[in-house]
């Protein structure tokens, strides 16, 4: 497991166990999310299977749900190296890919957009459809959090 933090990395290095976990930092966190990425994907070689991006504001992500986009990955056609939830027809996270795409998203400028990568060739994508609204939904303004909150408080405990 690997994780870039940036701007609040020293309150949640203070807050979360992160031991036996890859953790780089991003100093200038307006470079974008592909230069958070990036720096990830440098700490060192990717898993043989292949890696998975979850962005942070893709929050309420079930592990069943993981659990369903990895057995398509692991199970996928050859010629299919991105595996990526659909949502009421929207492509959500996180998103399963194969090694070799690594190389893509280095290649890529920061500012660039990890998207170019899945959409470069739609015939290597697999969209598995779900029913998981939460797949598609970003945490990036304070009612969204707010939702987040009414979500959990209804999800039963286990």
């Amino acid at each position: 497991l690997r994780v870039v933090l940036g701007a609040e990395a020293e309150r949640v290095e203070s807050q979360i166990d992160l031991s036996g976990v890859a953790v780089t930092h991003t100093a200038d966190i307006d470079r974008g999310q592909t230069a958070s990425l990036k720096a990830g994907l440098a700490l060192g070689p990717v898993d043989d299977d292949g890696f998975v991006v979850h962005p942070v504001d893709v929050a309420l992500v079930e592990s069943a749900s993981v659990a369903t986009l990895r057995s398509a990955f692991l199970s996928r056609a050859d010629e299919t190296s991105i595996v990526v939830p659909s949502v009421a027809g929207r492509r959500g996270h996180p998103a399963f890919f194969a090694a070799p795409l690594a190389a893509e998203f280095a290649a890529l400028g920061d500012d660039e957009p990890a998207h170019r990568i899945v959409r470069r060739d739609p015939g290597r994508v697999s969209h598995v459809v779900m029913d998981r609204p939460w797949l598609i939904r970003d945490l990036d303004l304070p009612a969204d959090v707010e939702a987040a909150r009414a979500e959990l408080h209804r999800r039963p405990l286990h």
